[in-house]
Parts: structure tokens; C-alpha cells; sequence
């Protein structure tokens, strides 16, 4: 009896310093270790959904930078980068949280890309969703395509994203070009 219950304590502590690794504690460092399409999919449902605090933590640095200096008036409003700014700018422009939409979210294939002079190399991943918009009565595609760049911890982060129109390919070569600045 005593020897089960020194190895229950065991597993115990063997799972509670697995879940420390992991990174389980908090939902953001969590769904930063998940896989890259996991990662597009929470990305861009938080978009969806205005919930910025997610939006902005599965972000790197770079990319709040550019975040909070698209949506205030000067550098000199938040001055320093941080998800806690990059939420304070996305706020900013009106339009609380809300219950994300319920569309249908599809991913491509994670490929490798290059680093460019912006960004490191990362993984570049399209994701798209799928809405109806009332006022055309029609079904619209939008997305978008990422570059996650994996972090010291091994978790990946958002670091670029560029918009994925209804005419824009979706193949290998075509994500790693719009990434790279091309069209």
C-alpha cells in the first residue's frame, strides 16, 4: 500500500512539472505552444471576435509594434511595445469584445519561409473563414496569410500577417511570396 502511494505522489508531481513546461499557466502561453494552424485559427478567431487581449498576446514584439503604431495618432501615445499596448490601440478604435462569429474557418499547410529584412524566418500558414454578408446576400471569403515565428520557448508567434483576397493563391510558392512582399 505504501509503495502505491509514493508512486501516485510521483505521477503527481512528474504531471503538475509537465503542465509547468507546457507552459499551462495561462490559456495565451498554451495556445502559443499549440500547432501552427491552431495558432492561425485562435489568431484570427480573435480578430473575428475583438478580443484583442488574445489577438495581441499571440503576437511577437515586431508585429505589436506595427499593431500599435497603425492604430494610434504617434509613437509617442505608447511608446513602448507590449501586448498591454497593442490592446490599448486595437481598443481604441471602437467596438468592444463580441461573441466570435460562427464561420467556417479552413488552413493551409504550414510551409518553411525565408527571413526577410522585417522579419525573422518562420513558418508562413494561409487561413481563411468564410461569412455571409448580408447586405451583397452573398458568401465571402477573407483571410489572411501568417508568418509565426518560433520563440525561445519553442512556442510560435505571430510576427507578420498579410491580407488573402478571394483571387489569391494559396499554394506553397504563393504564401512564401506575400510574405516576402510580393503580390
Amino acid at each position: 500500500m505504501m509503495r502505491v502511494r509514493t508512486m501516485l505522489a510521483g505521477s503527481l508531481v512528474v504531471a503538475a512539472a509537465a503542465a509547468t513546461l507546457t507552459g499551462c499557466s495561462s490559456s495565451e502561453e498554451g495556445k502559443a505552444k499549440a500547432e501552427p494552424g491552431e495558432i492561425a485559427r485562435t489568431f484570427y478567431k480573435a480578430y473575428a471576435a475583438r478580443d484583442w487581449k488574445t489577438y495581441c498576446g499571440l503576437m511577437t514584439a515586431t508585429a505589436q509594434r506595427s499593431e500599435i503604431q497603425s492604430y494610434t495618432d504617434s509613437d509617442d501615445t505608447l511608446p513602448r511595445t507590449s501586448a498591454r499596448n497593442c490592446v490599448k490601440a486595437r481598443g481604441s478604435i471602437g467596438g468592444g469584445k463580441r461573441k466570435a462569429p460562427d464561420h467556417e474557418y479552413r488552413t493551409g499547410k504550414p510551409v518553411d519561409v525565408p527571413e526577410s529584412p522585417e522579419h525573422d524566418a518562420g513558418v508562413g500558414i494561409w487561413i481563411s473563414r468564410q461569412r455571409y454578408d448580408e447586405s451583397s446576400g452573398e458568401t465571402r471569403t477573407t483571410g489572411l496569410v501568417l508568418r509565426l515565428v518560433k520563440q525561445k520557448d519553442e512556442s510560435y508567434k505571430v510576427d507578420q500577417q498579410e491580407r488573402l483576397y478571394d483571387r489569391t493563391s494559396t499554394d506553397d510558392a504563393s504564401v512564401t511570396r506575400l510574405l516576402q512582399g510580393g503580390n
